[in-house]
């Protein structure tokens, strides 16, 4: 009989090592340091495709600038 009392306070002893395991845990990751910076803007990050996003931009204007070139011409054009 002495032995299931011992079994018993063994299993007691693990439960609470779980919970104060479980709530150490718990408070390391809540109070983390991790800040989402919720009321602070941050500078857009590069990325790997960085480059060919400038590219893309680039050639949208490129073609912007071709477009009002051929309107232009166009207008020439239709006053003659």
């Amino acid at each position: 009989m002495p032995d299931f009392i011992v079994i018993l306070e063994v299993v007691k002893v693990i439960e609470s090592s779980r919970l104060m395991l479980l709530i150490s845990v718990l408070l390391i990751v809540g109070c983390s340091g991790d800040d989402d910076g919720a009321g602070q803007k941050q500078a857009p990050t590069k990325h790997l495709l960085q480059g060919q996003v400038e590219t893309i931009d680039k050639a949208r204007e490129v073609e912007k600038m071709l477009q009002q070139s051929h309107e232009a011409q166009r207008q020439a054009l239709d006053e003659i």
